[in-house]
């Protein structure tokens, strides 16, 4: 299960995982916005998706059944360690405009592992 990707010049680009920032991205406001289950349907057959949020509205492990999708919570700071490893690469961009939030991350689908 994997999406490739050719690159003209680079080699072949393999995605096996698509993380997803839930809030902004794929809901507004706590609700998710038309199209996105469709669409996030369609590449669930061909990678593993994977929400993660702050979980702001209280809302990730909700969105993240309806899509078949396993969830995280992270916050910014203590969680950044933690989330490069589990989402299979070494090199993980954060942006984040709040102060670090003490607590580890969790996994919505919560306890279930991710596939590797």
């Amino acid at each position: 299960m994997a999406i490739s990707v050719a690159i003209p010049g680079r080699d072949l680009l393999v995605l096996e995982r698509l993380v997803l920032d839930l809030n902004g991205t794929l809901t507004n406001r706590g609700e998710l916005i038309d199209g996105v289950a469709e669409r996030l349907e369609r590449l669930s057959k061909e990678v593993e998706i994977e929400l993660m949020s702050a979980d702001t509205f209280g809302v990730l492990d909700d969105v993240a059944d309806a899509l078949g999708a396993h969830a995280r919570v992270v916050s910014c700071g203590s969680s950044e360690p933690t989330v490069a490893p589990r989402s299979g690469t070494a090199r993980t961009t954060r942006r984040c405009s709040t102060s670090p939030a003490s607590g580890s991350p969790s996994s919505g689908r919560r306890g279930r592992q991710a596939r590797r």
